[in-house]
């Protein structure tokens, strides 16, 4: 089963991920705060004595390093969500796609530009060995208008694969992102 993207699924995702960062942070912060106020109240003397110095050891050595990190990984992950807005924003005006319907419409469209030129093809050798001279330019005009829709169809087809190309990059981006996540 290939892939599937929905632009509104993927809107969500960015939505609540934003929020969810954004209160992450908030809550990050004020630990961050209190913890040094603590600390400060310790080393202030408003706090004295064995078991505040024993906290203030605890909290100068442990907690406020691991928010630190803690900032760092938020801050990781908000360069990510950055990364994967981006990504977002090159495909979500396709809306829906899914992979397994994109190679089968290519597949299909190329076996119908085959068949279009095989047509075009016959119509020539036909028109080659005709005859009767009205329908030698009638089969000759029949083999233009196939060649210009195997042209036309030539095109649909480059459209589709690059769709499908950016749909698969936007997906890597997009994965690289969720594996962080």
């Amino acid at each position: 089963m290939g892939l599937v993207y929905s632009s509104g699924d993927s809107s969500n995702l960015l939505s609540s991920l934003s929020s969810n960062l954004g209160t992450a942070k908030s809550t990050v912060n004020e630990l961050k705060s209190g913890s040094q106020r603590l600390t400060a109240a310790v080393d202030g003397r408003t706090l004295s004595g064995a078991a505040y110095n024993a906290g203030k050891g605890l909290f100068s050595e442990l907690i406020l390093p691991t928010i630190n990190r803690v900032t760092a990984s938020m801050d990781g992950i908000q360069n990510d969500l950055v990364k994967y807005e981006g990504a977002n924003k090159e495909i979500s005006k396709e809306g829906y796609l899914n992979e397994d319907n994109l190679k089968l419409q290519i597949q299909l469209m190329k076996a119908s530009k085959s068949a279009l030129t095989a047509s075009a093809d016959t119509f020539k050798n036909l028109a080659t060995v005709s005859p009767i001279p009205g329908l030698k330019d009638m089969l000759n005009h029949a083999q233009e208008r196939l060649n210009r829709m195997a042209n036309s169809m030539q095109d649909d087809i480059d459209k589709l694969q690059k769709k499908s190309k950016n749909y698969m990059i936007s997906q890597i981006r997009r994965m690289d992102f969720l594996v962080i996540v």
